[in-house]
């Protein structure tokens, strides 16, 4: 007697859509949280000049 295959069923598993309306809600989130922020060029400048002291980089012109 043969047996019978053990094929998984077809289809995505069902934690996948789960997971998948979690990680768009996660990025609507973000979306949304940076469309409500301040956007200060000034201060943006300052943070990247930080970064770059504090991570070495050098501008060699």
């Amino acid at each position: 007697m043969e047996e019978p295959c053990k094929c998984p069923p077809e289809g995505l598993p069902a934690w996948m859509g789960t997971f998948a309306d979690l990680m768009s809600l996660l990025m609507c989130f973000f979306v949304l949280l940076l469309a409500f922020s301040e956007m200060d060029v000034l201060k943006f400048k300052q943070i990247a000049g930080s970064m770059k002291y504090a991570f070495g980089v050098q501008n060699l012109l």
